[in-house]
């Protein structure tokens, strides 16, 4: 109930809460009376179809709540979008949208088939034959479809969305067959379309953000970037955005540039970076095996303090020339007088001031 009833309609009173007190410590006691408003109008969905729907008080009460959960993101959407709670009349209309579904329903027999194509409209574990991988694609790329739709960037909506969908198509190949060695063919298709769904949410994602920038544009900005186009508003920045999200997770799965849609080449550093530094022409080459978080991790090394800069190992340090100790006072008895100061005098004793130095 918390998963069904309660996440969707708080989410929906939290994002309103945020646009109108943007500036403000959101009131939580405010928000919990939202939520339970929210709640006894699903109820009254729920109430109201059970009625159309004529059940059986044996099992009246787990049905109602079964559309209870079904009507709760109708709620939240409409609170979401309209931020207030729908009122009587709203109620009304969507129950009767509502009645004219379970009306079609009827033309249908409740059988395993049906029931089954109905339950596995995403990708899923199971693959009931080629009408339904072409339903599976097809329903991935709605959201794709829906936001070509919204903005077309000056091109011909059905031929822009012929390219995009080609483009996702054959990026989620060629990673699927990447991650699929030794798999069949249906095993095969699966994975494909798991990729594809996670692609085609990136590439939403980054329409939706160019159309923003875009929208946020004043009309003599946006004629000039459709002019210097073409005659068309660009889309390289929606294909870099796409190109880049999908570089990171093809690295997460360990295949780095894998399936690159893009004429832009991913920055690949040529020398690997030692934590001693940057490292050189005389350095290693770095491991071309790629990144993956499932790898087994190396066997720990012994920590050692490396030298502060890329210089000889200073251990066992090499012995200088050392300089002469200072002499000793001459015996009393020597007939030559001591000179304190002959140490500096003379070439030799430049030499040992260069290599004390040193």
């Amino acid at each position: 109930m918390l998963e069904k009833l309660g996440a969707p309609l708080m989410a929906a009173v939290d994002d309103v809460s945020v646009r109108q007190n943007a500036a403000e410590h959101p009131d939580q006691k405010q928000d919990a009376e939202r939520v339970a408003e929210l709640l006894n109008k699903t109820v009254q969905i729920s109430i109201a179809l059970s009625a159309v729907m004529d059940l059986k008080d044996a099992d009246g009460d787990s049905l109602r709540l079964a559309l209870a959960g079904m009507a709760a993101p109708l709620i939240a959407g409409h609170y979401r979008l309209h931020a207030r709670v729908p009122g009587d009349n709203d109620i009304k209309r969507m129950i009767k949208s509502l009645e004219a579904v379970l009306t079609f329903s009827d033309n249908f027999a409740p059988a395993a088939e049906n029931n089954a194509r109905l339950e596995n409209l995403s990708p899923g574990p199971l693959l009931l034959d080629e009408a339904q991988v072409t339903i599976q694609y097809v329903n991935v790329l709605v959201p794709v479809i829906d936001a070509i739709a919204a903005f077309p960037f000056g091109r011909p909506e059905n031929k822009l969305a012929q390219e995009v969908a080609d483009r996702l198509v054959s990026a989620a190949g060629t990673v699927a067959a990447q991650i699929s060695a030794g798999a069949d063919a249906q095993q095969l298709k699966q994975n494909e379309l798991r990729v594809l769904a996670a692609f085609a949410a990136l590439y939403v994602v980054c329409h939706k953000a160019e159309t923003a920038r875009l929208m946020a544009m004043d009309d003599a900005a946006r004629a000039q970037a459709a002019e210097q186009a073409g005659g068309m508003l660009p889309m390289d920045p929606v294909w870099q955005a796409f190109e880049q999200r999908r570089s990171m997770a093809s690295m997460i799965a360990g295949m780095p540039n894998a399936g690159s849609i893009s004429q832009t080449p991913v920055a690949v550093p040529d020398k690997a970076v030692s934590p001693a530094g940057p490292a050189t022409e005389d350095s290693p080459p770095a491991s071309e095996a790629p990144f993956s978080p499932f790898a087994t991790p190396p066997k720990p090394v012994e920590p050692q303090m490396p030298p502060m800069r890329q210089e000889p190992d200073p251990a066992p340090p090499p012995v200088p020339p050392q300089p002469p100790a200072a002499p000793e006072p001459p015996p009393a008895e020597s007939d030559q007088p001591y000179n304190p100061m002959g140490f500096f005098s003379g070439k030799k004793s430049d030499e040992n001031d260069e290599q004390g130095a040193v």
